[in-house]
C-alpha cells in the first residue's frame, strides 16, 4: 500500500500546471511553450483548441489517498511526470481531484490507449477510464 500511495502521488503534474482563483469555477491551465512561452487557457478553450486530442477522465480507487501528506502527493506527482515525459508529448496531464479514497484524474490524449500506458507504467490504477463528451461550468449559462 505505501508503495501505491508513492507512486500515485508523482501523478499531480507534468507540463501543464493548475492554479486556483478567486472563486469556484477560475480553473486555469498553463501551457507552456518550447520557446518559454505560457498561455492561460481555462478548461473550456484547452479543450476547444485541442480538437485532435481528447480529453479522459480516470477514476482511481485508492483507499486513504486523501489522508497523503504535501510531500507523498509530491513524489506521486514526480512518478506520473517521468512516464508522462518518456511517453512523449502527445499524452498531458491537466489536473486531478482528490477525494478520501479516490482521485479522478483529466488527461488530453489522442487514445484511450496512451492514458492507459501511462497507468500501467507509473503503476497507477485506472479503475475507469471515461473519454468527455462536452466540458460545461457556470460560463455555459452565459
Amino acid at each position: 500500500m505505501k508503495l501505491t500511495i508513492i507512486i500515485f502521488t508523482s501523478f499531480l503534474l507534468f507540463s501543464t500546471a493548475c492554479s486556483f482563483q478567486d472563486k469556484p469555477g477560475d480553473i486555469q491551465t498553463e501551457e507552456r511553450h518550447s520557446d518559454g512561452q505560457k498561455n492561460i487557457l481555462s478548461p473550456i478553450e484547452y479543450h476547444n483548441q485541442k480538437e485532435t486530442k481528447r480529453l479522459f477522465v480516470i477514476e482511481r480507487e485508492m483507499p486513504g489517498v486523501g489522508n497523503l501528506n504535501t510531500e507523498e502527493l509530491r513524489k506521486a506527482s514526480q512518478q506520473s511526470n517521468k512516464v508522462l515525459e518518456e511517453l512523449g508529448q502527445e499524452i498531458r496531464w491537466i489536473h486531478s481531484y482528490v477525494t478520501d479514497h479516490k482521485i479522478y484524474c483529466v488527461y488530453s490524449s489522442p487514445n484511450e490507449d496512451l492514458v492507459r500506458q501511462h497507468a500501467v507504467d507509473s503503476g497507477f490504477p485506472a479503475d475507469l477510464i471515461s473519454e468527455t463528451g462536452s466540458i460545461i461550468d457556470p460560463s455555459t449559462a452565459d
